[in-house]
């Protein structure tokens, strides 16, 4: 995704129960500020199948258009 600081920085789709928030801080600790994801987003617990990354990709391109 689009970043002013880095120019690009990850999405990640994540299946779990803790805060978005406390995520990226627990990650702070971690990894360097570039490598932290701009935006988690929740991974469909139905999908029985590897998820489709095209179509992941392109789920968080029409919330966050590349410009």
């Amino acid at each position: 995704m689009r970043d002013e600081e880095f120019g690009e920085r990850p999405a990640a789709y994540v299946k779990t129960t803790i805060d978005p928030s406390a995520l990226a801080s627990f990650l702070a600790d971690v990894l360097p500020k570039y490598k932290i994801p701009i935006a988690f987003f929740s991974l469909n617990e139905t999908e029985l199948l590897k998820p489709n990354r095209r179509q992941l990709i392109d789920a968080v391109n029409k919330i966050y258009p590349i410009i």
